[in-house]
């Protein structure tokens, strides 16, 4: 038997428990990455919050607390199936994006 029957038959053999492992691993990167969003995000939405209140726009900080409240749901709540979460760490960005250029336009070196 050569080397790369070998090689092979292992992975033959290890393929089930390789596709659990990958999930496995898929939902701890999801964690650490969730987890390093809702501390730096604390940040920002105080920072954000600040400027929100000066301005007087209740609507924004409003999205921005409920947006931050779905990182931290995603976050902390470990039933929520990894599909749901997986596509909640991208639409939430993408919806904060879209909020903030419909409020403040393209604005400072963005022409």
């Amino acid at each position: 038997m050569s080397v790369f029957d070998k090689i092979r038959l292992s992975f033959r053999e290890n393929l089930s428990a390789q596709a659990e492992d990958l999930q496995t691993l898929r939902e701890q990167v999801l964690t650490i990455v969730l987890r390093i969003i809702a501390l730096f995000g604390v940040f920002l939405v105080v920072t954000n919050a600040m400027v929100v209140i000066q301005d007087e726009d209740w609507g924004l900080l409003t999205f921005f607390i409920i947006a931050y409240a779905g990182i931290l749901i995603c976050t902390f709540v470990p039933k929520i199936p990894f599909s749901y979460r997986a596509s909640s760490t991208v639409l939430i960005p993408l919806g904060l994006s879209i909020t903030d250029i419909m409020d403040f336009g393209l604005t400072g070196d963005g022409m």
